[in-house]
């Protein structure tokens, strides 16, 4: 094992750093801290302004659990490609496929069934998220 931190650790991050690789990074408990309500999460400034330096001169992306609307204005920097809904919401300039097509007709019935059931989940404190190609409970 190499150490981050160590003169090998550096030498092997030249290394994959002079390839020019594609940095992907997740938004929630990685780019910005994790919050006790999902519409406060943001990218600290100091990290908003490093991202921003290092996507001039790297492609970077951003992976999330969230929609690419809803991340897009959260980063404060402008990457080269985000993915949302852990990948089943593709970036907007890529086709849509038949597997994308499959998967949101997949979750009707479950939207349906929280849907109808959603005055209970909010007497029980439950949030409902519905992320277009996902549904999350919170």
């Amino acid at each position: 094992m190499k150490h981050l931190f160590s003169r090998e650790g550096q030498q092997a991050i030249d290394t994959v750093m002079a390839g020019h690789p594609l940095l992907a990074f997740d938004f929630d408990g990685t780019l910005a801290p994790i919050v006790a309500r999902p519409d406060d999460a943001q990218v600290p400034l100091s990290l908003r302004l490093r991202l921003g330096q290092l996507a001039e001169v790297l492609p970077t992306a951003v992976v999330t659990g969230r929609s690419v609307a809803d991340v897009r204005h959260r980063l404060g920097f402008e990457p080269r490609c985000i993915i949302g809904n852990h990948g089943a919401e593709p970036p907007a300039d890529w086709q849509a496929t038949q597997a994308a097509t499959d998967w949101l007709a997949a979750l009707e019935p479950a939207r349906a069934l929280l849907t109808e059931h959603r005055a209970a989940l909010d007497l029980a404190g439950v949030q409902l998220e519905d992320k277009g190609q996902s549904l999350a409970l919170h």
